[in-house]
């Protein structure tokens, strides 16, 4: 996956530093746009890819969790909390 990352941010930078030449801005800002395009697409990649893999470790280790939890039927719950509203009344 960050191969496709490195090839998108080096498709971004070069597109921007071609863009700008053709502008008319001078060579050496054109590539420092291009190289800061570049690596601020790539940063924002990994983090996006960093957050997406936390998020689903947490929902692994939750559904771990739940595994060990009992498991209740619907009419189960549904008849203990009408005893519980029967019960309070």
């Amino acid at each position: 996956m960050r191969a496709l990352f490195t090839q998108f941010s080096l498709l971004v930078g070069a597109l921007t530093g071609t863009h700008l030449m053709t502008a008319g801005t001078a060579t050496a800002p054109a590539i420092l746009w291009g190289i800061s395009a570049g690596l601020l697409v790539y940063g924002v990649l990994l983090l996006g890819d960093w957050s997406v893999h936390r998020f689903l470790e947490d929902a692994a280790t939750s559904a771990r969790i739940a595994d060990g939890a009992p498991y209740v039927e619907v009419e189960e719950r549904d008849a203990v909390e009408d005893n519980q509203q029967t019960a309070a009344a």
